[in-house]
């Protein structure tokens, strides 16, 4: 997959038409929307020196903050959280390697 692909991809999953991280906004959450989302930040982190490409940059680096936000207010809301909660730490654990080259998968 190319960078504009993974621009493109990333782009999606910020909107209404189904992206993973638009649908958290509202309290949904869908296991395959997750995990397509999981692996395009797999792919992205493995792009080499291409994965700083503003396109992707400015699309990955907000994720953890945005998706812990909506998690809160879920949580708040009595809901469940914990399919969401262990989506959160894959992404961080992926998007460690993706701008520090290296897992955080020990915390």
């Amino acid at each position: 997959m190319n960078i504009e692909d993974i621009s493109e991809r990333l782009r999606f999953e910020w909107t209404a038409e189904g992206g993973f991280l638009y649908g958290l906004r509202f309290g949904e959450f869908d296991e395959e929307s997750a995990e397509r989302f999981l692996e395009l930040l797999r792919v992205a982190s493995s792009g080499g020196s291409d994965r700083f490409d503003p396109r992707v940059v400015g699309r990955v680096w907000m994720i953890p903050y945005y998706m812990l936000s909506h998690i809160t207010n879920s949580r708040k809301l009595g809901m469940d959280v914990s399919d969401r909660e262990r989506v959160l730490r894959q992404a961080n654990d992926i998007l460690a390697v993706f701008f520090g080259g290296r897992s955080n998968s020990y915390l």
